[in-house]
């Protein structure tokens, strides 16, 4: 049954169908021996190669990781380990414009997920529609790029809360000091799930319907929308064959303003990256009115 929140939900989206929208590197000269047989060549110039690409990834890896590094953050991460949340950080998973994702691990031997959200004015200036009109955030107020970040990393971690809570699969949150988040890693021994767009999935319409039940469970049962969801912030976990969803910081709940289209928006980005086994009469206006009352039609 819909709730009068959910149809209110329905009725103000009703019709509002939209879609949204390497470097070169330089291998330095290399001395050759006229009499070198080829196959030593080959070799020399193979090591060359490898040697210039571990420089070139280990410089990115330097200045990814100093570019969030900062003393404070050092402090954080220290003040975490002497709580036994964190034993030790083991390397640098992605590094993003937001934030840079690292592989840790914690109490027990428990594989960890830490993500510290870069300070940066610059990519920062669009995450205040995702604040403002947020019940949770009534007292925020951008005073600077610090205090945003602090405020978007909590607001991550309460919705990852909320989404667990709901049953939705998702990382689960473990601690948040200002702009630092600590999850469950999902993956294992340090190699991450693959997002949804790195993989060929074997049954993609069994995995296309459990993305459909997480969002319903997401509005039916967390009250929230995630506000960002593609198959870019899916995970897929060889492991257990399942998909996670991540990446919650933009996250509002239902009686946010803009709710409904960052809604609408997540669907049509799911129905799109799916388009290719949805069937020929599918009824999207139905299909959204399923998701929202909690029961999504299957495809299928």
């Amino acid at each position: 049954m819909v709730t009068e929140q959910g149809r209110a939900f329905i009725v103000e989206g009703r019709s509002r169908a939209r879609a949204w929208p390497v470097s070169s590197t330089f291998i330095a000269p290399v001395q050759l021996d006229p009499v070198m047989p080829r196959d030593q060549l080959d070799d020399m110039l193979a090591r060359k190669v490898d040697e210039r690409r571990e420089r070139i990834k280990d410089a990115s890896d330097r200045k990814a990781q100093e570019a969030v590094m900062s003393p404070r953050v050092s402090k954080i991460l220290f003040n975490l380990q002497a709580k036994g949340t964190i034993q030790k950080l083991v390397g640098i998973i992605n590094a993003g414009k937001e934030a840079n994702v690292y592989n840790a691990i914690g109490a027990g031997g428990r594989e960890l997920a830490i993500k510290i959200f870069r300070v940066n004015s610059q990519t920062s200036k669009w995450m205040h529609d995702y604040i403002a009109g947020d019940p949770r955030f009534a007292r925020y107020r951008k005073k600077n790029s610090q205090v945003l970040m602090n405020t978007w990393a909590l607001k991550e971690f309460k919705n990852l809360k909320r989404a667990r809570e709901a049953g939705v699969p998702c990382p689960e949150p473990v601690a948040v000091v200002e702009n630092v988040l600590v999850m469950e890693f999902i993956g294992k021994n340090g190699t991450p799930a693959r997002r949804l767009t790195e993989v060929e999935l074997a049954d993609p319409v069994k995995h296309l319907n459990a993305i459909l039940q997480g969002m319903a469970n997401l509005i039916t049962k967390a009250r929230l929308v995630h506000g960002d969801l593609s198959a870019f912030n899916i995970l897929h976990n060889a492991g257990d064959d399942q998909v996670y969803f991540i990446d919650f910081a933009q996250g509002v709940l239902m009686d946010h303003p803009n709710s409904r289209k960052y809604f609408d928006r997540d669907v049509d980005n799911i129905l799109g990256y799916f388009a290719g086994i949805l069937p020929d009469d599918l009824d999207r206006e139905a299909l959204v009115d399923s998701i929202i009352a909690g029961k999504p039609a299957r495809i299928g």
